[in-house]
């Protein structure tokens, strides 16, 4: 698309090749890159000693992370260990979830376990489309602060461009599973026109039965047992999360 510069704003390696997307990544030029709660989680030290780890959502996602792990190399690591978790450019501000996640998670109360567990610990919801009016003025004002005419997240894999007094509110989606109901790609494209900035979500067709087959071929979700597995594949068909699928699913 003639594009000068690409950003991408985080959850590079929770999917079936971690070390795939990040030598994508390494290959573009004039890339800026940021952390998402996947790499967060993903560097997060100690995890077999960590103390929830029965709890819920834990033993399903320490079980991923570890997948992850195994299928990284040391660079892998280093690459991601070394992004930054936010970018502030040109009146841009980009965040994989949102200025009042990143807030939160300083204050969220970890009950007794160790700090290296934080970001584990806290998933912050981002910014829907729908977001509450106090949320949203709590964005506004933030970016009247960092003097932001953009505001650009990820995170909840649903697309959309919100415009609020003369700012710009836009989640990018997912470049691997889109959550919207669309399961094609999602990226924006930012064009330049006179004095104006226009943003346009822009979707991408991909072979789903190829990445539902390598998928397989990697052994990723075997971990989390065949009703999730089968879930997960309809996730990817759909473009709906996984979830709304465990009772439903017939592949």
């Amino acid at each position: 698309q003639g594009c000068r510069q690409v950003f991408v704003l985080g959850d590079i390696i929770n999917g079936m090749d971690p070390s795939g997307c990040i030598n994508i990544l390494r290959k573009i030029k004039d890339l800026q890159c940021i952390k998402g709660n996947a790499e967060q989680y993903v560097l997060t030290p100690d995890l077999d000693d960590f103390p929830c780890g029965d709890v819920a959502l834990y033993p399903d996602l320490l079980e991923m992370i570890r997948w992850w792990q195994k299928h990284m190399s040391p660079s892998d690591f280093e690459f991601i260990r070394a992004l930054p978790e936010f970018l502030h450019v040109d009146g841009w501000y980009m965040i994989h979830d949102s200025p009042s996640d990143r807030e939160a998670v300083k204050n969220f109360d970890l009950k007794g376990v160790a700090e290296k567990y934080r970001e584990f610990l806290f998933h912050g919801v981002g910014i829907p489309e729908n977001i509450p009016e106090n949320q949203l003025h709590h964005n506004l004002r933030f970016m009247d602060e960092k003097n932001a005419s953009a505001l650009l997240v990820g995170h909840t894999h649903e697309p959309y461009i919100k415009h609020v007094d003369e700012k710009v509110i836009c989640n990018l989606g997912s470049a691997g599973f889109t959550l919207d109901g669309d399961p094609r790609s999602s990226w924006v494209l930012c064009e330049q026109v006179k004095s104006r900035q226009d943003f346009t979500i822009r979707r991408v067709s991909y072979d789903i039965d190829q990445a539902i087959y390598r998928m397989k071929q990697a052994g990723f979700m075997d971990f989390a047992g065949e009703p999730r597995r089968r879930a997960y594949i309809r996730m990817l068909q759909t473009g709906i999360h996984w979830s709304n699928h465990m009772q439903t699913s017939l592949i």
